[in-house]
């Protein structure tokens, strides 16, 4: 690790997620589907995960100033000619006025919000309340994978082919390498696999993604136990500062836990045929 940000008061925070969240779509490159790669062009980074869904292909690190119309048509090139669905990523303090309202006069939708919570892991809950059966884990086989990735694809309508494609993404990745800068996380409740998540530490920040739970699990606390458990071992690898992109309705949740709300990242889509697929949700 080189510089650990330890205070939710850093300035530019959004910028140090959006770090993080550049190496979370970029460890979705592991060259077992063709076609994935990253690009990093002066003006933005850009990721393809051979999936087509916008869930899994982005636009991030973007530098606008005053050459919106190149950055764009670069953009757009690279995804429309490999004909996928990707989302581009808008941080508040790089946002150029009027950035989303050009995007969507391209053709691009507006999602929504990832609303940013942020702790500082010193002060993160120690007794989360839960079911006492709840038995979270860091998956370590390829078969605990695949089913971290059924409950995840499940829980967002996300079915046919992706589905087995994103399974082949990790299928040569070891999951106990000390050195991953990812941990993917399963919870058990009375032996059904029931919440996941994903664990990332990369920009001197850990941050929480893909929190996932089964529809009649919701309100036991086990949303809570999903995000916490990962900073919790965050923690005992010396990060002092954990993100969770999130809602609004859980953005409150979280607040109740100590978490200060950060800023919000816009994100804007372009979709193209995604057969059974349906809209994307946040990370």
């Amino acid at each position: 690790m080189s510089i650990i940000f330890d205070s939710i008061k850093t300035r530019n925070l959004d910028q140090v997620y959006e770090i993080n969240l550049n190496e979370y779509y970029f460890n979705l490159v592991t060259g077992q589907i063709e076609g994935s790669e990253r690009v990093d062009d002066d003006f933005f980074v850009s990721v393809l995960s051979g999936l087509n869904h916008p869930d899994f292909n982005a636009v991030v690190q973007v530098d606008i100033t005053d050459n919106f119309e190149e950055v764009y048509t670069k953009v757009a090139d690279y995804f429309n000619n490999r004909g996928v669905s990707y989302t581009w990523y808008v941080i508040p303090s790089t946002e150029p006025e009027g950035l989303v309202d050009q995007l969507k006069e391209k053709g691009l939708r507006y999602v929504g919000d990832d609303v940013v919570v942020g702790v500082e892991l010193k002060s993160i809950p120690r007794n989360i309340d839960a079911p006492n059966s709840l038995y979270i884990e860091s998956i370590t086989t390829s078969d605990k994978l695949n089913l971290w990735v059924d409950l995840y694809c499940r829980s967002r309508n996300i079915s046919g082919d992706i589905v087995e494609k994103f399974k082949s993404i990790y299928q040569n990745t070891d999951f106990e390498d000390p050195r991953l800068p990812f941990r993917k996380y399963i919870g058990w409740l009375n032996g059904e696999p029931i919440a996941c998540s994903t664990l990332l530490t990369s920009g001197g920040i850990a941050a929480v993604y893909d929190e996932t739970i089964l529809p009649r699990y919701k309100n036991w606390g086990i949303e809570n136990a999903i995000n916490i458990t990962p900073l919790k071992k965050a923690k005992d690898m010396g990060y002092l500062l954990g993100h969770i992109p999130t809602n609004l309705g859980s953005q409150k949740r979280l607040t109740r836990l100590g978490f200060t709300h950060l800023f919000n990242v816009k994100k804007m889509v372009h979709l193209v045929n995604m057969g059974r697929s349906r809209r994307p949700r946040r990370r």
